[in-house]
C-alpha cells in the first residue's frame, strides 16, 4: 500500500435540527472548523454519527457534505457498515461515487457470524469496490470480537488495508503487527495515547470532535515526535474529554460540549441538543487540567445561556486572562461541568404514544433532546 492514511480522524456527530432533520449547513461549519483545526481525517456515519438512525437518503446527503466540505484537504471515510453484505456494498458504492477517500465498515451487528463468514463478507465488499476499508472490531456492539488471529486473516484481503481497534486491550495493536505485518495498518478506537506508543498509525477518536487540535497534536507528538513525555503530559490533560465522551454518553456528550463551543446556539437550529447551559445560572463552568489549577468562566444571570459560547470562544482564543496558576491549562475543557449538568436533565420518556409508528421510541435519550437513536420493536 502507498499514501497510507495515518494520525488522528475524528469519527463525527451528525448535525440535526429541532425538527430532528439532517442540518446540513451546520455539518458544513462543523467540518470545515475540524479541518482548519488541524484533525487529520474524518469518518461521518459511524456510530457516533448515529447512522443506524438515519435513511439511506440523510446518509448519503451528509456524505455528500462532509466530502465537499472538506474538499481535499483531509482525507474523508464514510461509514458503510450494515446487516447485510449487499447493503454494506451499496453504502460502499454511494461513498465511491460521491468521491469519499475509503470506507469503515463494522461487521454485522446481529447475526454474530463465524471466521469463515466474516472472511466470505469482506472478501464480496473488496471485490465490489475499489475504496480501501478499515474494518472496525468493536466487540461491545458487533456482538463478535475480532481477534489478532482473525484481524491477520482478513488482512490477506486485498483492499483490507485498515482497522479500527476498539477494545480497551492495548495488546491487541501490538498483536495484530506482530501477526499481520505491513499487511494492514492499525488505528486505536478508544486508547490513541496508548496505541500510538504501541506502534498504531491512527486514531479513530470520539474525543477530537471538541478537541480536534490537541487530538492531532497528540498523534504528531507520539508517533512522529517520539515526545513521550510532552505526549504523554498532554493525554493526561485531554482525559477529562476522552472519559466524559466514553461509555453510553458517547453522543449526547459530545454534542453537549460543542454546544458550548458555539455549534448550538439556543434560537437557531443545532446539534439536536437543548442549550447546553439551561440551568446553569448561579453555577460555574471550569475548564482546565483534571484535579488541578482550573480556568474560570463564570455564568451568572438569565443571558447566560446566549453569553456562554461568546464567552467560551473568548476564552479558548485567548486563555492567558482565564488563567489560575498554570498556563499549561489553557484551552483544554475538563467538562466536569457537562457532568454535572447531566443528571439535571430529565430523560425522555418513551415516544410509543407521540410516534405514528406505535412502536418507535428513542434510546440512549440520557440529556434531554440530545441525540436521535434507533427505533425499536414493542419488546425493547
Amino acid at each position: 500500500m502507498t499514501d497510507r492514511f495515518r494520525g488522528t480522524y475524528t469519527v463525527m456527530v451528525t448535525a440535526f435540527d429541532d425538527d430532528g432533520a439532517v442540518d446540513l449547513d451546520t455539518q458544513a461549519r462543523f467540518t470545515d472548523w475540524q479541518v482548519r483545526e488541524g484533525i487529520h481525517g474524518l469518518i461521518p456515519l459511524g456510530s457516533t454519527g448515529e447512522f443506524l438512525s438515519m435513511t439511506a437518503q440523510e446518509r448519503r446527503d451528509v456524505a455528500r457534505c462532509v466530502i465537499d466540505a472538506a474538499a481535499g484537504r483531509v482525507p474523508v471515510l464514510i461509514g458503510a457498515g450494515a446487516e447485510r453484505t449487499e447493503d454494506v456494498i451499496a453504502n460502499c458504492e454511494m461513498a465511491q461515487g460521491l468521491g469519499a477517500d475509503g470506507v469503515m465498515i463494522i461487521p454485522p451487528f446481529y447475526s454474530t457470524p463465524t471466521e469463515d463468514e466474516l472472511v466470505h463478507h469482506y472478501t464480496r465488499i473488496a471485490a465490489a469496490t475499489d475504496l480501501p476499508i478499515m474494518i472496525y472490531n468493536n466487540p461491545a456492539t458487533a456482538n463478535i470480537d475480532m481477534t489478532p488471529a482473525i484481524v491477520a486473516r482478513l488482512a490477506q484481503i486485498p483492499g483490507v488495508d485498515y482497522i479500527k481497534e476498539s477494545t480497551m486491550d492495548v495488546t491487541r495493536v501490538r498483536d495484530i503487527i506482530d501477526l499481520a505485518g505491513d499487511k494492514i495498518s492499525v488505528f486505536g478506537g478508544i486508547m490513541g495515547f496508548e496505541s500510538f506508543v504501541e506502534g498504531a498509525d491512527g486514531w479513530v477518536a470520539v474525543g477530537s470532535n471538541i478537541l480536534p487540535a490537541a487530538s492531532a497534536r497528540l498523534f504528531t507528538l507520539t508517533a512522529d515526535d517520539q515526545d513521550y513525555d510532552a505526549a504523554r503530559a498532554l493525554y493526561r490533560s485531554m482525559l477529562p474529554v476522552i472519559r466524559l465522551v466514553g461509555g453510553h454518553r458517547y453522543v449526547s456528550a459530545t454534542k453537549a460540549a460543542l454546544g458550548l463551543l458555539g455549534f448550538a446556539d439556543p434560537a437557531q437550529k443545532h446539534f439536536g441538543l437543548e442549550p447546553a447551559v439551561a440551568g446553569f445560572d448561579d453555577t460555574l463552568l471550569r475548564y482546565g487540567v483534571d484535579h488541578g489549577p482550573y480556568l474560570v468562566l463564570p455564568l451568572l444571570g438569565p443571558s447566560s445561556a446566549r453569553q456562554a459560547p461568546a464567552m467560551l470562544v473568548d476564552m479558548l482564543l485567548n486563555p492567558v486572562p482565564y488563567l489560575v496558576e498554570q498556563p499549561e491549562a489553557s484551552a483544554l475543557l475538563a467538562i466536569d461541568a457537562l457532568q454535572q449538568f447531566a443528571p439535571r436533565i430529565e430523560p425522555y420518556p418513551t415516544l410509543r404514544d407521540k410516534a405514528e409508528d406505535p412502536y418507535l421510541f428513542f434510546r440512549n435519550m440520557h440529556l434531554q433532546g440530545l441525540n436521535r437513536d434507533a427505533a425499536y420493536g414493542p419488546d425493547e
